[in-house]
């Protein structure tokens, strides 16, 4: 019985602070803000995707952010996965009361590991073979965002790795600002 009121009172908690308004309005010169995006998308080189991202934003104007960003990448059915960490500045050219639509670029660094399956000349028995790369990746992208609320936003991007890779991405996605 303990556990379920335990159960209930964190769930309480964190359901009150994502109703809870957000200090300061979605975009002012100075402001921080903190929190996280997930999303689904597409990648040229290994199909769908699933994305986390926590990230600190900074605005250093109305329209101009530089970011910090963590990201975490699961790829197509092969599970393969990337992790990595960056720096983003955006600018968003169009600001229409809930709606904004940004450029960004930046520079990521980060871990992949690729799975790849190797067939015998029969092609009836497969070896799975794992390859970890370490590599950095230019970010060049455009976005638009969606405010729901103070805290809750919608997201999408069309993302352009430069990298040893080159892929591109689409993703759609739900963020909580924190702070």
């Amino acid at each position: 019985m303990k556990n379920y009121l335990l159960l209930v009172a964190l769930l309480y908690s964190i359901c009150s602070r994502a109703q809870s308004p957000a200090e300061a309005q979605w975009a002012e010169k100075g402001q921080r803000q903190i929190g996280i995006r997930t999303g689904a998308g597409v990648n040229t080189r290994t199909g769908g995707l699933l994305r986390a991202t926590p990230y600190a934003n900074y605005f250093l104007t109305e329209r101009w952010s530089l970011r910090a960003e963590g990201r975490y990448e699961i790829y197509g059915p092969k599970e393969n996965w990337y992790v990595g960490a960056g720096v983003v500045t955006r600018y968003h050219f169009l600001k229409i009361y809930q709606f904004s639509m940004y450029t960004q670029a930046g520079y990521f660094y980060g871990f992949e590991e690729a799975s790849k399956y190797m067939f015998t000349r029969l092609g009836i028995q497969g070896q799975r073979n794992t390859e970890k790369y370490n590599y950095g990746m230019l970010n060049l992208g455009v976005g638009a965002q969606y405010r729901l609320g103070s805290r809750w936003f919608i997201d999408g991007q069309v993302e352009k790795n430069v990298s040893r890779f080159g892929n591109s991405n689409v993703t759609l996605g739900v963020g909580f600002r924190l702070r």
